[in-house]
């Protein structure tokens, strides 16, 4: 009998599978679409210095608890991280909030200077995916489980949670990417007027072409709209890169604050949730995972308030 059962082997529940491991708990990890088989499978490997919000506009939503959130981001790194800086790029309707921008990344204490249509900021950078893959590959995933154990994680996606408690505190959102022939970009690009983000020769965003930005959409196929807006705004600041090769979607879940939610449902401390991680994606998940893995083993408390399940 396993002491911990993990729901879902993407890059979260890998990671946390990984930490126990190392600290000799008995793990064992369950997800019927195999390793990787989610969308964080397909992740570009963009690692962003805070919230996925421009500083200014995460200040003002969380206050005093901002800085500490941003400082957690970047306290722990996935295996191949390499540092760089990430250019943030304003959308026409964001360009006047530009320079609160750069004093609340400042005052986040991040590296940041403006660059051509926005700025630049430190403290971010890329995963080498192939390495990240070949180490929590290492893990074995099994396509079900049913022995009885003394705790469950679920950091699995809207299409295969389990857990009841989650079921109206995540919404499921459709996810598209591409990858281009070309030129790749020289340095990682988000967008967040236009929920772009683009590294290397791949992107993922478009959400905005559909009147209800895909929240609620459960299937994972391409959605024409989306697809179109990805690729204009993809050439329009990225123009090396041309023609696309390739096209995913996948469905992910995201809180409707848009927070990710980590530790153990209320009442119910054997029953813990690691989910809400793909706005944030890669920048958050070493972090949380960490977290997660300390309060299991140590009994010690190292996420941000934010970040907990009691907010809900």
């Amino acid at each position: 009998m396993a002491e911990v059962r993990v729901f879902g082997a993407g890059v979260a529940g890998l990671m946390v599978a990984r930490g126990l491991r190392a600290a000799g708990v008995d793990t064992v990890v369950v997800d019927p679409r195999g390793t990787f088989g989610g969308a964080s499978g397909r992740s570009l490997g963009l690692v962003l210095p805070c919230h996925a919000e421009h500083p200014h506009r995460t200040l003002a939503a969380l206050g005093g608890q901002a800085r500490e959130l941003s400082s957690f981001y970047q306290s722990v790194r996935l295996p191949g991280f390499r540092p760089m800086p990430v250019r943030w790029v304003a959308a026409p309707f964001e360009e006047p909030g530009l320079h609160a921008s750069l004093e609340g990344a400042i005052s986040l204490g991040l590296p940041c200077e403006p660059a051509d249509g926005g700025y630049r900021m430190g403290g971010g950078g890329l995963v080498d995916l192939a390495l990240l893959r070949s180490v929590l590959a290492e893990i074995p995933v099994l396509p079900r489980d049913e022995t009885p154990v003394e705790v469950e994680v679920y950091t699995t996606g809207p299409d295969v949670v389990l857990e009841p408690w989650l079921a109206d505190k995540l919404m499921p959102v459709r996810l598209q990417g591409a990858r281009f022939s070309g030129v790749p970009a020289a340095e990682p690009l988000v967008s967040a007027g236009t929920m772009l983000r683009i590294a290397g020769d791949a992107a993922t965003g478009g959400r905005a072409a559909t009147p209800h930005f895909e929240v609620g959409e459960t299937e994972e196929r391409l959605e024409p709209r989306v697809s179109a807006m990805l690729a204009r705004n993809v050439r329009s600041l990225a123009p090396g890169l041309t023609a696309v090769e390739a096209e995913w979607a996948g469905i992910v879940a995201e809180p409707c604050d848009g927070l990710p939610l980590v530790g153990p449902v209320p009442g119910r401390p054997r029953s813990l949730v690691l989910a809400g991680l793909s706005v944030n994606g890669l920048a958050a998940v070493a972090a949380c995972a960490e977290a997660l893995v300390i309060g299991l083993t140590r009994g010690e408390q190292r996420l941000p308030a934010c970040l907990r399940t009691a907010r809900m």
